[in-house]
């Protein structure tokens, strides 16, 4: 493995850490009303570039790595939504 597949692996998975810490901290705190939908958008639009990039490229751990963030910021994503929707967690009017 050269080194510049070694950076792209350890990235990918601090990457995944940062998102999941995220939806670890939605859930036990039920708070998202400071969660960016325009943060989440474009994060989930990278990871679906890369996950076509990384498709071409034919690397099966970045495959992996791309689906495993993907489905991170879907949580979030879905977690926000339901939020404003009040179906979940508590309105921002109510904390």
């Amino acid at each position: 493995m050269e080194w510049l597949e070694v950076l792209g692996l350890v990235s990918i998975i601090v990457l995944n850490i940062g998102w999941w810490v995220q939806v670890y901290k939605v859930v036990t705190t039920k708070k998202c009303e400071d969660l960016s939908l325009a943060f989440m958008g474009l994060g989930f639009v990278s990871f679906i570039g890369l996950q076509i990039y990384t498709i071409e490229y034919g690397n099966m751990i970045y495959i992996l790595g791309n689906q495993i963030g993907m489905t991170g910021v879907g949580i979030l994503f879905l977690l926000k939504v339901l939020n404003i929707k009040g179906k979940w967690g508590l309105l921002p009017e109510q904390v």
